[in-house]
């Protein structure tokens, strides 16, 4: 999300350590910690390890909480086929839907082409979706997670969100 996107004044992300840390050095902990809090929990996982069972099993602590979860599925730029994509978007959501038990929205992104459009869109002063960037941008999917995003963050599901915790 660009630094001139409004969405950015009243929010705060926490990125908090990945399930597949080599040295935990307190990661658990500290994602146990942050989490309840949340309005929203976007869990990211990676195309090219999708759903792994530290993966689960951090889902099944979210499920107890009773938070919104968004799925993010990165690096889809390392698939090749349309078919194999297709495959994968259907494990993922299966293997969330077994844990959730729920529809969750899954926004399947490239990080990196949505990276390298918005840096060049910002060395040429232009918007990512427009000029040199806008076919990085748009493969990227990227357009669609910010819209989603804004939808789930506005001021009337934030509070609706805060209301359901119970910790809100």
């Amino acid at each position: 999300l660009g630094s001139s996107n409004s969405l950015l004044h009243d929010l705060a992300l926490i990125d908090t350590p990945g399930t597949n840390a080599v040295a935990e050095l307190g990661h658990e902990a500290l994602t146990k910690r942050l989490l309840p809090g949340a309005d929203v929990i976007i869990f990211v996982t990676s195309a090219d390890r999708a759903m792994s069972e530290s993966e689960r099993s951090v889902l099944e602590k979210i499920k107890g909480w009773g938070k919104e979860v968004i799925v993010v599925l990165n690096k889809i730029d390392i698939i090749e086929t349309d078919e194999e994509l297709s495959n994968l978007r259907a494990f993922v959501k299966e293997k969330i839907a077994r844990v959730l038990g729920e529809d969750v929205a899954i926004f399947m992104v490239s990080s990196k082409k949505a990276l390298r459009a918005k840096v060049l869109a910002s060395n040429e002063n232009m918007p990512p979706d427009v000029g040199p960037a806008a076919r990085d941008y748009h493969e990227s999917n990227f357009a669609a997670l910010e819209d989603g995003l804004k939808k789930i963050l506005c001021n009337e599901k934030k509070v609706q969100n805060k209301l359901l915790s119970p910790l809100g």
